[in-house]
This record gives C-alpha cells, structure tokens and sequence, in this order.
C-alpha cells in the first residue's frame, strides 16, 4: 500500500486524526494517569462521573442515574445531571484498568480524533476532494473554542457526532436508503448521548441543510414524502438506542423547564473571531493583555478565533454560493448560528454593541431555554466554516499539488494551543487514609450545592465515602433539603451563619461519622495561591484561585474551635485539611 492509498483510506483517516490529537493535546498522554485538563469546577465534577459510573455498576450494582453518596443523608436523582453517556460507556475499559483520571482523558483525546474523522468525512461527501476533506477535519477538530471546552466540558467539547449527524441527515433526504435511515439514528442518538445540548442544536443544522437541498426542485414534494418512511426508521433507532438511558428522564423532562439555571451574557465577542487565541505558543504573549482586558466573563468559552486561513477559504466557497445548494445551506447554517453564538446582548472588544439579537428569545422558549449559554453557538459556526473551506479549496487550488500541505501546515500553526494546559491530581494523602480505615459519611466545610462544592467531588473519588451537598447539573434545593436539619443548614455555604454550639449528635444521627476542614479553600488561602503564581500565568493557572469563591478563615478556625469543644483535638491534620472524628 502506498502512502498516498493509506492516507485515503478510512484506516488512514482515523490514524492522521489520532496522530494530531495526541499532538496537540500533548503532555496529555504522558500524564493520563495522573492529571486532568487545566479547568475549574466542572472538571471535577467530571472526573466524579467516571469514578461513580464505576462504583455504582462494579462495586454497587447501582443505577447511575440516583446516588445516596451526594446531599446525604437524601440522595439526589442524576437523571438531569449532564453524565455524557457515550464518554461513559466508550471509555468504560479504560476506567476499569487504569481508573477514572485515565478515562477522563481518554474521552478528551477520543473527542478531538473523532471529530477530525467525522467532519473530514462530511467534507468529502461534500466536495468528493481528499485534501479539502483533510482541511475541514482539520479546522473542526482544532480550533480553539474547542480546546477551551476540552478543559473543563467533556459534554461541549465531544463534537464527534455532529458532522455525522448533518451528513446522514442529507442523505437521508437526497436517497432514502435504510442503510442511512439507520445510520442517521445511530449518530444522533450518540450525538444526544454525548450531549443533550448538541441534540438541541441539530435543530440549527439540518432544516438549513434540508431546505437548501430542496429548495426549487421540481420534485420536492415526491423527496418529502419519499423521506417520511426514512426518518421514521431513524426516530426508531434513536428511541432504541436511548430508551435504556432517557427512559427515567422522560419522568421529569416536564420540570427542565423550571429547574434550568437562568439565562447568562456569555455571547462570543465579535473581535475574538480574529484575534488568536491566548494560549497559543507564538502569539499567546501578544494576544494576553487584549483578552484579559476584555474577556467579558471569567467562565470558559469566550474563545472564538476562527482562523484566518480557514476564514479565507470559507470566503471563497461564499462568493461562489450562487447555484451550489450545498454551499447554500452551509452558509446558513453560518450565518444564523453565529448571530445565535454572539448571545443577546453582543459585545465588540469589550464594548456592548448596544443591540438586542435573537438570542434573547430562547429565555422565553420551552426547552429552548435551557440553551442559555450562547458562546456555544460557535460550535456550529466552526463546523459550517470547515466545510465551507473544504469547498473554497477545492474550487480554487485542488490541482495545486502542495497547496494543500502548506494550507494545512498555516492552519495548524493557527490553532496551535501548546502545551495543552492539564494539572496533577494532587489532594492530601489523609482522604485515602479517611476512606481506608473509616466508615460513615463525611461533612466537608466548606460544602454547599452549587459550585462550590466540585472539589468536594474530587475528594470523594478517592475517600469513597457519602458527603453532604454535592454540585450537580440540574439538583435539588440544598437549603430547603437542609430545612429539618438545622445543624447542617448552619454550617453550610461559604459565609455559614454558625451557632454557638454544633450539635455533633444531631450529626451522628444523621450518619456523619468525620468532618473535615479543608485549609487550602478559604479566602485568604486562595489569595495567598494566586498571589505565588508566576507574573505570566496564563488566565487557566489564574482561574483556579482568581474569583474563586472561599470560606473566610476566621469562619473555619471558629467551626474548628467549636467541633473541639465537642469532640476533642483532631484526628489527623496537614498543610491542607483538618480531620475530626464524631466518634463518642
């Protein structure tokens, strides 16, 4: 085989597209088992996924779907927690041989790959050119927003099954065979199952898609109804495939409405579209200062950089639309998506732009809502511009033998974000002491419902014990859980209310049997972190301690001083954590 056929064939594909993610992810790969990409809050509630899909089917026999180990002593349904089922159960094997930090990463890497052999794929069905198809996986797998989700959104950043679901969705109209009924149901129920989100967006893609497809024939009418039969299968598929795992949710998709977290002004700003992004090894020094003075937000997704390159060629397929009914609906699916990306209120360097776009409506739409995070947007953005660059290559150099090369050689250096951002799993050796040699519940301070308490998750995969509060994607109200426990209602949050006595038997009670005072996560711990960080630490290493909420030190010495009181001096103690056993 010659290495022109290889690179051609599906085997060629997948293993170039492997190669890249492992590349530019790296150090990832050397470090599986010991880091996670550099996020905040939400990686660990991540890496809490992983750890508890294990638990519960190996050593529980458990539903993942509820957990008696968060918000104890309730319990929480996680029917509406964002699980990422496909990442799941595809890196399932990795989490039984090598833990769940390892099948955390592998999901990333899997998600990168898979979406460079999925948009590739597409691109060629689009221009029949394996070099424009080469570009397009490229542009899609790589660019920067993804990488920034990649840091703490498994969900948002596995774009795998998108492209596939825009090109069996076509098919399924331009021939109606079963094989591709059926495959349009396989991915878009494996869409849905890597994200719920990105279900929702195939509504942003296909129709565009499909009406360009149809538009002006002479046998629309016949196609539409030829195509009705096709999709029914699909629909089949897709209840098959996900019945197993949406089944519960069908119970309290009625409530998605009222328990989804209020609408946020996080739109791309328009000016992020070119400007590259502040990681990238060349440029991140130039860039830093512009982003940090005007990033709207400190939440992740404000990357937008689409490329110039990429640009470029999607500029050329655009002025050639006129006739080319794929080019048509790519650029719809452009241009509506990225007025969707740039959120309600859109910005320009920083500055309101001070106009109202239609994102604002979805605050008022049923289910619609819950898409309340327009950066996201670009998602669909970025996968149009692939392969309308594909197209604008193939009509402007396909017989330029080395175009493509440098093309995709500009292209990379583009996107590039080295070294990938990741950190050590590093908490203190006493939880693995705790989950060792105790038993019981453990109440961490600080704990809470929100946010806060992600790290609180992180630390239960390894001392495996149940823990009050919890942070889950759509959960319960932990005050009013908290209503009849008043004990535990005092010691909660960041600025708790505290009594003058902690009643440890109320506590025992409940099933607590340690406390642990966490000393790294107060304000002035935090402060004292951000502060010893180098002067040019990234905004990602800064993310960690700036804006981080704590609980104020005086706060926790005084809970210590009043657990004292009752139960004697602590059990064990570092530079990190203090441990009180509830212990008579």
């Amino acid at each position: 085989m010659t290495w022109r056929s290889f690179i051609d064939s599906n085997l060629g594909v997948v293993v170039v597209y492997s190669a890249l993610a492992l590349a530019f992810t790296w150090p990832l790969v050397p470090v599986m088992t010991t880091h996670v990409p550099h996020g905040a809050n939400d990686i660990w509630q991540n890496l809490w996924n992983f750890w508890w899909w294990r638990e519960a089917i190996v050593e529980l026999g458990a539903n993942p779907y509820w957990t008696d180990l968060l918000f104890f002593p309730h319990g929480t349904s996680l029917v509406l927690h964002t699980h990422s089922t496909f990442n799941q159960i595809a890196a399932f094997p990795i989490n039984l041989l090598f833990g769940p930090i390892a099948a955390l990463n592998f999901a990333t890497l899997l998600g990168f790959a898979l979406s460079g052999v999925a948009a590739h794929q597409l691109a060629y069905e689009v221009t029949s050119n394996r070099t424009s198809a080469y570009l397009a996986g490229l542009i899609f797998a790589f660019f920067p927003h993804h990488f920034e989700q990649s840091l703490e959104h498994l969900n948002l950043s596995s774009l795998q099954f998108m492209p596939w679901v825009a090109l069996y969705g076509l098919r399924v109209v331009r021939d109606g065979s079963q094989r591709n009924a059926l495959m349009f149901g396989v991915v878009f129920a494996l869409n849905a199952l890597s994200c719920w989100h990105y279900a929702l967006f195939t509504v942003f893609i296909l129709p565009w898609l499909w009406i360009a497809e149809l538009w002006g024939s002479t046998e629309a009418g016949a196609r539409i109804r030829a195509s009705v039969r096709p999709l029914l299968v699909s629909g089949a598929v897709v209840a098959v495939i996900m019945g197993p795992f949406a089944a519960s949710m069908a119970t309290q998709v009625a409530g998605v409405d009222t328990l989804a977290k209020p609408p946020v002004e996080r739109g791309i700003d328009l000016a992020f579209l070119l400007v590259p992004s502040d990681q990238h090894p060349l440029f991140g020094e130039l860039t830093r200062g512009y982003y940090q003075a005007r990033r709207a937000y400190p939440a992740l997704g404000s990357q937008a950089f689409a490329g110039y390159v990429a640009l470029a060629l999607a500029g050329i397929a655009l002025l050639r639309v006129r006739g080319n009914r794929n080019a048509i609906g790519w650029a719809l699916v452009l241009g509506s998506s990225l007025l969707l990306a740039l959120g309600a209120h859109p910005t320009l360097g920083g500055e309101p732009m001070g106009v109202t776009l239609p994102h604002a409506v979805f605050e008022h739409v049923p289910l619609f809502k819950t898409l309340r995070v327009a950066n996201r947007f670009i998602v669909i953005s970025m996968l149009a511009i692939a392969v309308l660059a594909a197209m604008g290559f193939e009509r402007a150099l396909r017989d330029r033998r080395h175009a493509g090369m440098l093309i995709a050689g500009l292209i990379a250096l583009e996107f590039l974000w080295t070294p990938y951002p990741m950190q050590r799993v590093d908490f203190s050796p006493l939880l693995d002491e705790l989950g060792e040699r105790a038993s019981g519940a453990v109440l961490d301070i600080p704990f809470s419902d929100r946010s806060t308490s992600a790290l609180n998750l992180a630390y239960q995969t390894r001392h495996g014990r149940p823990i009050a509060g919890g942070y889950i994607s759509v959960g319960p109200d932990g005050e009013a859980a908290l209503a009849n426990e008043p004990t535990l209602l005092a010691l909660s949050g960041m600025t708790p209310t505290l009594p003058a006595r902690i009643d440890v038997s109320q506590l025992r009670a409940l099933g607590f049997s340690h406390v642990v005072l966490h000393k790294d996560r107060t304000r002035e711990s935090l402060a004292r972190s951000l502060a010893d960080l180098p002067a040019n630490a990234t905004f990602y290493e800064r993310r960690q301690f700036e804006n981080m909420p704590g609980i104020p030190e005086p706060i926790l010495e005084r809970i210590s001083v009043l657990i004292e009181r009752e139960v004697g001096r602590p059990m064990r103690e570092d530079a990190r954590v203090r441990i009180y056993s509830l212990a008579p």
